[in-house]
């Protein structure tokens, strides 16, 4: 597809597509939406921004991929160290003229992120929105030494009570969803904190979705490895090592 140059005579639906699917998954688990007035120009700017690590930085490269091809903006980068002195990364992308599309495709929803309703008309696009939401907010647990169980969870603020239908619906599973306190430390600071935790397990039920449709699209190395790993371990599929979509799938020695 060519690069957007004016979104308002292009037809929303041209953009329903897996690319798009994740960019908006990415978006509503890592990134904020900003709204800012500009006093030397008396306007108002619209933002989408994300603050990174160094290991989400394959993640926001090909957010910024996809902003390039489909809406011709590049955004910037710039880093810093933090109060606590964490190096970090943010990314800014200037979106003035395309709040409207926005609005049409769904994809403002935030706290706790929803997936359009386009998104779920199609597996594809589910598969490439929740790899988004996995490469933001998700982590990938193996417990269980004897007998492994591979648990992905996804961290919120808010209880995303639409997107666990949604799941439910498309990888047909079991998923749990709880409040978790935490203690942090940083440096000589602690302090308590809180949050969502929305989590399932990959399974025989679920294996051949996640296959097919999310690991092709999930950019951060460390998590997709460690899902194929377990898959591979359970004898769940071959040739799960590449990111082409998986036909010959053997999932009657996944765990329930």
């Amino acid at each position: 597809m060519n690069s957007t140059k004016n979104p308002k005579i292009i037809d929303p639906d041209s953009f329903h597509n897996e690319e798009i699917a994740y960019w908006i998954g990415v978006f509503q688990s890592d990134g904020y939406f900003k709204k800012q007035y500009v006093k030397s120009k008396q306007r108002i700017r619209y933002y989408i921004s994300f603050t990174l690590s160094d290991k989400s930085l394959p993640m926001i490269h090909k957010f910024q991929e996809i902003s390039v091809k489909y809406f011709n903006r590049k955004g910037c980068f710039f880093s810093y160290n933090s109060k606590e002195d964490f190096f970090q990364h943010q990314y800014r992308f200037g979106c003035n003229e395309f709040i409207s599309l926005f609005e049409v495709l769904d994809l403002l929803h935030k706290n706790p992120p929803i997936p359009p309703n386009w998104v779920i008309t199609r597996k594809s696009f589910f598969g490439a929105y929740l790899a988004g939401i996995i490469d933001g907010d998700g982590d990938v647990r193996i417990s269980r030494s004897q007998y492994p169980q591979c648990k992905i969870r996804i961290s919120g603020s808010k209880k995303p009570d639409v997107l666990i239908i949604e799941l439910k619906k498309f990888l047909k599973c079991g998923v749990n969803s709880h409040y978790r306190k935490k203690i942090n430390k940083i440096k000589d600071r602690v302090f308590f904190s809180g949050g969502q935790i929305t989590e399932f397990y990959v399974s025989k039920k679920n294996v051949s979705f996640l296959i097919e449709y999310v690991l092709p699209y999930i950019n951060l190395k460390y998590k997709k490895e460690k899902i194929i790993e377990y898959i591979n371990a359970k004898g769940g599929a071959r040739d799960l090592n590449s990111d082409r979509k998986i036909s010959a799938i053997k999932t009657h020695s996944l765990s329930c």
